[in-house]
């Protein structure tokens, strides 16, 4: 984990979003974002923002979990063309298990219990 740097989490979830909220297993699809701000390992502040896409747009996605100012997205699964447009974005995925809600997903990854993408032998193509 960095120290003294405010890292944004993005986790993909269902509505209406937030800790309590169900993980959604498509990034590009989800119904709302849950972003957390997170420094030294301590959360700041939580907050959501709808999925605005109207159709499958991958690339339009990607570019929405960018313009989020993200540093760590979690998600249940990715492609390995949109995990890299990520990664050169300077995005950090991490699999996010099977773990049901965002609030154990964050904590699993606080607790450094979730592991890089690229480390991963989940990625799908």
């Amino acid at each position: 984990m960095i120290k003294d740097k405010k890292l944004v989490i993005v986790i993909p979830s269902e509505f209406p979003g937030g800790l309590a909220a169900r993980l959604s297993p498509h990034f590009a699809y989800c119904e709302t974002y849950t972003l957390t701000t997170i420094k030294n390992n301590v959360v700041l502040h939580v907050t959501t923002r709808p999925n605005i896409i109207q159709e499958s747009n991958v690339k339009r996605a990607i570019q929405n979990i960018a313009e989020l100012q993200t540093n760590i997205l979690i998600v249940r699964g990715i492609g390995l063309h949109p995990l890299a447009i990520l990664q050169q974005k300077g995005i950090k995925i991490y699999y996010s298990k099977n773990l049901p809600t965002v609030s154990t997903v964050l904590s699993s990854f606080l607790q450094g219990m979730l592991i890089p993408y690229n480390q991963s032998p989940h990625t799908s193509s």
